[in-house]
């Protein structure tokens, strides 16, 4: 089976732009098993369906605490922590890489401590720290636009923790560049 010929789908912005949106990876995660099948026209209204609805296309990054089991849904799983989780074998935890260079500064993470009352600063510090080094963060971007990336961690919370703010940061810059090739 072939994917279909069609790749590119311009939807109409609501500022009048139009967008281009590589849609044959969509396809792959939300109808593995049709993906091959659906011609250009069901997924050109799938994605007109999407944008109407007010839904924005972007690649599944996901996070995932590194406590917590592997599991296939998981996609390409990496560390993104300075240190190495305290009590987990390295053949224990499955991942493709440990990105070190992408975690906070150790200045940044000992500032943080985890303090949700910093989580505002913390993201705007750590932001500016990753516009320092686009070459630890965009390796995570390219393959998340290939299929899902799952950003491992192993803070005690989950809401507040670098991968969530990498999360953030990650898609905020996907969407910038499809913005860009829509100009």
């Amino acid at each position: 089976m072939s994917l279909p010929r069609c790749i590119k789908y311009s939807g109409e912005r609501q500022n009048g732009k139009f967008e281009e949106i590589e849609f044959v990876a969509l396809l792959k995660e939300k109808h593995p098993n049709r993906a091959a099948a659906t011609s250009c026209k069901t997924a050109t209204i799938w994605l007109l369906f999407q944008k109407i609805a007010g839904r924005r296309y972007t690649a599944m990054i996901q996070v995932k605490r590194a406590y917590e089991p592997a599991s296939k849904s998981d996609g390409a799983r990496f560390l993104v922590e300075r240190l190495w989780p305290r009590g987990i074998k390295k053949e224990d935890l499955q991942m493709e890489d440990w990105l070190k260079e992408v975690a906070p500064s150790t200045e940044l993470r000992k500032w943080f401590q985890h303090d949700p009352a910093k989580w505002r600063e913390f993201r705007q510090r750590y932001f500016r720290e990753l516009e320092k080094h686009p070459d630890a963060w965009q390796p995570l971007l390219v393959r998340s636009r290939k299929g899902r990336v799952s950003l491992v961690y192993s803070s005690h919370d989950a809401e507040h923790n670098n991968a969530i703010a990498l999360k953030e940061f990650l898609e905020s810059k996907m969407n910038k560049g499809a913005s860009r090739k829509a100009a």
